[in-house]
């Protein structure tokens, strides 16, 4: 009796059947360094409003590059909202502390 393995195997020149798959984004909030790179930048900005329109940029960015990935728009827009969280809670830390660490 053949194993699992040789039932399985192709035959020469055989194409294996394309099956959608989902793409799971790595959450980009996960990643520190991102994060207070953009909220340092945008603590060093003159105004507010700069620094907005520097993080709305950022989160363009990030969103089309899921889209782009083939990431589901709503786990794209979810992880940018994570990461949208994640930078301006590092602002608020950058604000209040001076910009020193902790």
């Amino acid at each position: 009796m053949a194993s699992a393995l040789q039932r399985r195997r192709r035959q020469p020149g055989q194409l294996r059947p394309l099956s959608p798959a989902d793409v799971i984004p790595f959450p980009t909030a996960a990643n520190h360094d991102r994060a207070a790179s953009t909220a340092d930048w945008m603590a060093r900005c003159n105004t507010a409003e700069q620094a907005e329109r520097h993080l709305q940029r950022t989160l363009g960015r990030i969103y089309e590059g899921w889209l782009n990935r083939g990431v589901d728009p709503d786990k794209a827009l979810a992880d940018v909202k994570e990461h949208e969280a994640a930078i301006r809670a590092e602002v608020w830390r950058l604000v209040l502390n001076g910009g020193g660490q902790t």
